[in-house]
């Protein structure tokens, strides 16, 4: 549960029986709001929504933090707490943690996954990905490209 939408929406879901809570299992991703404000600012598009001010953007992921809080303890399903900065400081025993909480016992994937860990490793392994096909590498120079470009009013 990382994502403030799905947070926000996950108990309805629920609820409603869309989603099956028998065979569900909520990985709640925490971050110091300091660090979660002053990510939101690099942002463009979560920027403006806070009008560039990092006050409103630190007020808005405590809010998203709370309501992700109130979810995993409403939501009668299990949940996993990680913290990013712990996942970043030790990747190898929050892989673990997280296959353990899984079921996931292969420890040459839980080794893949802890080298995974962290944007510079992720970003290479996923342009990595995106070199080997060729339209895939196409759609995101055009995206990349698009995000520089100052926003037209």
């Amino acid at each position: 549960m990382k994502d403030p939408r799905f947070s926000a929406t996950l108990h309805s879901w629920l609820n409603v029986g869309r989603l099956n809570r028998d065979h569900l299992k909520v990985v709640r991703v925490t971050r110091r709001p300091e660090a979660a404000a002053a990510s939101v600012m690099k942002h463009r598009e979560v920027s403006d929504y806070c009008g560039n001010d990092l006050g409103k953007a630190l007020a808005m992921t405590e809010v998203y933090d709370a309501n992700a809080a109130w979810t995993a303890g409403q939501a009668g399903i299990p949940v996993c707490e990680v913290a990013y900065e712990s996942l970043i400081t030790n990747p190898a025993h929050e892989v673990g943690r997280l296959a353990n909480y899984l079921g996931i016992d292969d420890a040459a994937r839980m080794r893949h996954c802890s080298r995974l860990i962290g944007k510079r490793r992720a970003l290479f392994a996923h342009y990595i990905r995106k070199a080997a096909s060729p339209g895939r590498l196409a759609d995101t120079i055009v995206k990349t490209i698009r995000a520089k470009l100052p926003a037209s009013g």
